[in-house]
């Protein structure tokens, strides 16, 4: 019976955690709810605010991608020039974030080639 707990417990341990478990976890990080409250947008501003989520590898480790996106319009007819986001990764396995990149004021384009630059 001990040993049919403890093959549930390494079972559970090498399953991988969602998409939106991952989100939560995101937003549950300390300096990544600082980051957002500290940068992004007073709410009744109504900022538009999106997030992406994707499973990405490195090596043999693998980990979600989760952004948190603050898209700041530019001009009077609404055009998007700017973002605020926070670019966390978090293990696929563990749940834990492996690195944290905030961003504040930058273009898409110059976001773009930051993460282009990244080595896999």
């Amino acid at each position: 019976m001990g040993e049919k707990k403890r093959d549930l417990k390494r079972r559970d341990k090498a399953s991988p955690i969602t998409e939106s478990k991952a989100l939560r976890i995101v937003f549950e990080d300390k300096q990544t709810s600082h980051f957002i409250r500290v940068n992004f947008s007073h709410p009744g501003q109504k900022p538009r605010i999106l997030s992406r989520k994707n499973l990405s590898r490195r090596d043999h480790l693998f980990f979600w991608i989760v952004e948190i996106i603050e898209k700041i319009r530019l001009a009077l007819d609404g055009e998007d020039g700017l973002m605020n986001i926070a670019r966390i990764e978090v293990d696929l396995f563990s749940g834990e974030i492996i690195d944290r990149q905030f961003y504040n004021y930058i273009l898409e384009e110059e976001y773009q080639e930051r993460v282009e630059e990244q080595p896999e």
